[in-house]
């Protein structure tokens, strides 16, 4: 399984990485610890599914924040497509539940604009690799 990353992610998490004294610092560590241990057909069947377009799914899941020592309920967001015909994950966005930056959720335009990018980044082949 490979494991890729959009632009918007790299700036989302980039962003929470950079607030150590929020809290934040441990997105990228959290999200690791998630993913490392599954296997595809695990991941394919969150129950967070948002949107089914064959032989793709939008999941929003849940992340735990070590840094705050949140819960699932209370810790990150991430939006992410799964790709079942290439048994890859692109993440393309991670938010807070809790804290000053802190949101409720995303809007719809904000996911059409997540897939637009997604869909660029793939047509320019210009996805990030990340290693778990």
């Amino acid at each position: 399984m490979v494991f890729f990353y959009t632009s918007d992610f790299e700036t989302s998490i980039k962003e929470l990485i950079s607030k150590k004294k929020l809290g934040y610092f441990s997105c990228n560590e959290d999200i690791k610890c998630v993913f490392n241990e599954m296997n595809f057909n695990e991941i394919w069947n969150f129950r967070d599914n948002i949107l089914d377009f064959q032989p793709y799914r939008l999941i929003k899941t849940r992340i735990p924040n070590s840094g705050q020592n949140l819960s699932k309920r209370d810790g990150f967001r991430l939006l992410f497509i799964a790709n079942k015909d290439k048994e890859s994950i692109t993440f393309l966005y991670v938010f807070p539940k809790k804290g000053k930056y802190a949101k409720i959720n995303v809007t719809e335009k904000e996911i059409e604009k997540f897939i637009q990018n997604y869909s660029s980044e793939v047509k320019n082949n210009s996805l990030k690799v990340t290693e778990f």
